[in-house]
């Protein structure tokens, strides 16, 4: 579905394309079409919690429940796991400077 999406998208190499997403399926995805990857952990499907939620829950059971999507995600392959997409642009300007190094997500 990757490939297909930047085909139809006609967005171009694929090495330059970021997925970022909150299920392992998904990065596990990305990897396979050959993008970089981002996982989400804290604010994703894998710990499962609203913004409210977050907000209530013990802070030990919320460092497991982060610590633990984040080792799914890096199981899988990610190249990074951020907690939201609050936190994205500092991974999109570390891409950008490993891409003008010419270094690719299968380096």
């Amino acid at each position: 579905m990757c490939v297909e999406n930047a085909r139809r998208l006609n967005v171009y190499p694929m090495a330059a394309i970021v997925k970022v997403d909150d299920t392992p399926v998904g990065i596990e995805a990305g990897r396979n079409a050959g993008m970089w990857t981002v996982g989400i952990s804290k604010s994703g499907n894998l710990v499962g919690l609203t913004w409210e939620q977050t907000q209530q829950v013990e802070a030990a059971e919320l460092r497991e429940r982060v610590a633990a999507a984040e080792a799914a995600f890096f199981a899988v392959g990610a190249h990074y796991v951020i907690e939201s997409v609050a936190d994205l642009t500092r991974v999109l300007d570390d891409i950008q400077q490993r891409l003008a190094a010419a270094e690719g997500p299968g380096s």
